[in-house]
């Protein structure tokens, strides 16, 4: 952020001195309306993880450990629309909206270890178990813009950069191991894991961050052009928060033989010791983008 504030300012100024020196002429177009659209790249890349160690009676030692990835699949095609006001031939502003999204894929691989007192036989043993899953991200960057163009009368290039306002959304679903035990009417203790789900439903957020960008211009004549050009989108990074979902759940390795095992609930109760414990961390996404548009302008306004 602090690199995109800098490339700003720098922008700015330099736009500003140049307005201030340009002899502008008579007739000039003041108003661009652009209509865009392209492949937009929102790579999502986030981690998080479940982790918990603790012993009771027989248990000498239990670990359990869950590691759980969030990451881009296939892309939307982003659209937008702007519409710039310019003062001169070269100076301008805009007001500019843009949408974006990408799909997502979740993997999530368990890893759980007991140890049992020498009462029991001092045994060490260990079981893994993967989940897959997937989600969505969309994000709306709405920008307002300092402008440059120059160039000539049929190619011409443009710059520009400013603030943008970032309305963004995600959902995931994925799955942790969570170790339980249980003790039965004969007093013979059992332990197992539970794949319990977790879900991010459509949690939405706005941040405030940058855009910068640059393209061309082929104008056919004083009243319309198509243009490409490249823009990329700068988002603080946002901390999301998992939710369990609740339900009764059956043990992944031990549950057909220990029916004790069966139907354990997950309730608000696991809830508050999860979050009191701190086991399980957030994840972390920034939905910053790229994007390659291509689209056409209108030229209005002598």
């Amino acid at each position: 952020m602090k690199k995109a504030a800098v490339v700003l300012l720098v922008f700015f100024g330099v736009s500003a001195g140049a307005w201030a020196v340009y002899p502008f002429p008579d007739i000039y177009k003041k108003f661009e309306i652009s209509l865009f659209g392209g492949p937009g790249s929102q790579g999502i890349r986030a981690s998080t993880s479940y982790a918990d160690s603790w012993n009771h009676l027989s248990l000498t030692s239990v670990v359990e450990r869950t590691s759980m990835t969030v990451d881009s699949a296939a892309s939307l095609l982003s659209m937008g629309a702007a519409v710039g006001y310019f003062f001169g031939p070269n100076i301008g502003i805009q007001a500019a909206v843009c949408r974006a999204g990408s799909d997502l894929k979740t993997a999530s691989d368990f890893d759980f270890s007991w140890t049992w007192s020498p009462s029991v036989g001092n045994g060490s043993f260990a079981r893994a178990v993967s989940w897959d899953g997937s989600g969505r991200v969309r994000t709306t960057a709405v920008g307002f813009n300092a402008v440059g163009r120059f160039g000539g009368e049929r190619l011409e290039g443009f710059i520009s950069a400013g603030p943008s306002l970032f309305l963004s959304s995600l959902t995931a679903e994925t799955a942790f191991g969570y170790g339980v035990t249980r003790i039965d009417a004969a007093n013979v203790q059992y332990v197992d894991a539970l794949g319990v789900g977790l879900e991010i439903r459509d949690k939405k957020w706005t941040k405030l961050g940058a855009n910068f960008g640059a393209g061309i211009v082929y104008k056919f004549n004083e009243a319309w052009g198509v243009f490409l050009e490249g823009r990329y989108f700068i988002c603080p990074a946002k901390i999301l928060t998992w939710d369990l979902v609740l339900g009764t759940y059956d043990g992944l390795f031990f549950s057909d033989v220990n029916p004790i095992m069966t139907n354990v609930p997950i309730d608000q109760s696991d809830v508050d010791f999860i979050a009191e414990a701190r086991t399980l961390s957030g994840l972390k996404v920034n939905p910053s983008f790229f994007q390659v548009l291509v689209g056409i302008k209108i030229l209005l306004g002598d």
